[in-house]
């Protein structure tokens, strides 16, 4: 705009790029809604170019990737994420910590992906974030459910489901 104009109007040129971004980022989640996951990143990638710290376009370009399968890309990402959320965003941090459980559970290293899971419980209880909380429980049912321990697994699914109450997440409930 400062080239068009020649007066600086720095506030509205961020602004409008926060827009911008914003507006890419709903559609980013529109495509990701429709299993398009490499059109997604193609909108998320347009954001990193002007906003390399962006975490959630770098997290949700992750789980992209998770969907596709393309864990090694999934996890680098996520390690990025993660370095950018311990310094700016600490409540990005149990996402990040779900996502990379999630990984361990795909690639079938449950132990590691429960003790990544304990780890995400508790930083989403020191950042109140009940609903990875809930996630976090029901991945670990999942997990003891695959290591044949199915009092612990039935323990783990009632935990999420109660943790999913107290947000009035019925979608969650329903899943457990």
């Amino acid at each position: 705009m400062t080239r068009y104009t020649g007066s600086t109007i720095n506030h509205r040129e961020s602004s409008f790029k926060s827009d911008f971004n914003n507006e890419l980022l709903v559609r980013a989640i529109e495509k990701r809604e429709l299993l398009e996951y490499p059109e997604s990143n193609v909108l998320l990638s347009n954001i990193l170019t002007d906003d390399p710290n962006n975490i959630v376009a770098i997290r949700m370009m992750a789980v992209n990737h998770i969907s596709m399968n393309n864990l090694e890309r999934a996890s680098k990402l996520l390690r990025s994420a993660h370095h950018l959320a311990k310094e700016s965003t600490p409540n990005e941090l149990p996402v990040i910590h779900y996502y990379n459980a999630v990984i361990e559970f795909m690639r079938a290293d449950f132990q590691k992906s429960l003790s990544i899971l304990e780890m995400t419980d508790k930083v989403a209880n020191l950042t109140n974030d009940w609903l990875y909380r809930a996630y976090a429980s029901e991945l670990k049912g999942k997990i003891l459910m695959k290591l044949g321990k199915l009092n612990l697994a039935a323990d783990a699914f009632k935990t999420a489901m109660d943790k999913y109450s107290v947000i009035q997440c019925p979608v969650g409930k329903s899943q457990s």
